[in-house]
């Protein structure tokens, strides 16, 4: 799955972390959770937080709950 996000959010989606809330951008439906912290590295890598926040994966109130 890493290298299916990688293509989406670096090749094929219209996404702009500085207007994430533009109405023309593509969007991506995960339905399946334990492939969520793979998600989570693509949309920090494409600029979407900062990667900082990956040390707070799965900890209580966290970004990355």
């Amino acid at each position: 799955m890493a290298d299916i996000f990688a293509a989406l959010y670096f090749s094929f989606l219209k996404t702009t972390p500085e207007n994430p809330s533009d109405v023309d951008r593509d969007y991506c439906l995960l339905s399946n959770g334990h492939i969520c912290p793979i998600y989570y590295v693509a949309l920090g890598r494409r600029g979407f937080f900062p990667i900082e926040e990956f040390k707070s994966l799965r900890k209580i109130d966290s970004l990355l709950q």
